[in-house]
């Protein structure tokens, strides 16, 4: 009897630790304290909920609106090393995430990075010479120091379907902690506008808590095309999963080209 019952606790710790193991997969911070994009856990107070979420209350903190007017110019070495691949989305309650790991997909500055992830915010984040978009699109980069690159694509209203998007519209996972895998491979080159050589630069931070605030972002001036239709299925999952406008602390913003 005494065995048995060493039995079912050894059980029932392993399935705790699983449970554990399988919301990590959609929480990289499951551990701390649930955040949201509203209400009493909502941008307003994330610094207040968790030590680590103190940076949220930073003077480096995005988005920030990028007004031309202001912007520098500057040369930024910037190279491209993608490859296609199989979308696995995942919804994790916060957005549509895909998590790959691509070594060397990016050289920004003389730096390379791993490409982690891509997501997607309905509307956007950021915002041009105060104008916002439906959509916004971000390829989460991370180099051996730790340090994040941020490649985020703006999206506009157009006739025709996004080239990216389309590989994977039929397997979008509409609930919670739901994960469904494209039939078609995606390259993240299709989802970049063809004139990708002029974009914004500048420090920032990760838009979603801890916000750390080691991020050099590169945001595409041009936005790329996608229809109502594609942007509003995802805005159907995801809602309103944009943090508001932070102040930029008159921090420097570049109009970079390479």
């Amino acid at each position: 009897m005494k065995y048995f019952v060493i039995l079912i606790l050894i059980a029932k710790t392993v399935t705790h630790l699983s449970a554990q193991s399988d919301q990590s997969l959609f929480n990289n911070h499951s551990g701390h304290h649930d955040w949201a994009y509203s209400g009493q856990y909502g941008p307003d107070h994330w610094a207040e909920l968790d030590p680590e979420y103190r940076d949220c209350n930073g003077d480096l903190q995005s988005p920030i609106d990028l007004v031309h007017a202001v912007c520098q110019a500057k040369k930024v070495d910037i190279q491209f090393h993608y490859h296609p691949f199989f979308v696995d989305l995942i919804n994790n309650g916060h957005t549509l995430i895909e998590k790959v790991v691509e070594p060397k997909a990016l050289e920004l500055d003389g730096e390379t990075y791993t490409l982690l992830q891509f997501h997607f915010h309905t509307p956007s984040e950021h915002h041009v010479d105060h104008k916002k978009y439906p959509m916004e699109i971000h390829f989460v980069h991370q180099n051996q120091a730790g340090d994040y690159a941020v490649i985020a694509v703006l999206v506009e209203y157009g006739i025709r379907a996004n080239p990216f998007l389309a590989h994977f519209m039929k397997s979008l996972p509409t609930h919670v902690h739901e994960e469904r895998r494209s039939h078609e491979k995606a390259d993240p080159m299709e989802a970049l506008p063809r004139n990708n050589h002029k974009f914004f630069y500048y420090k920032g931070s990760l838009t979603t808590p801890p916000c750390s605030q080691n991020v050099s972002w590169v945001v595409m001036e041009k936005p790329v095309q996608a229809t109502e239709i594609q942007i509003a299925q995802i805005h159907n999952i995801l809602y309103d999963d944009n943090r508001p406008i932070q102040d930029s602390h008159n921090r420097v913003v570049y109009l970079a080209d390479y």
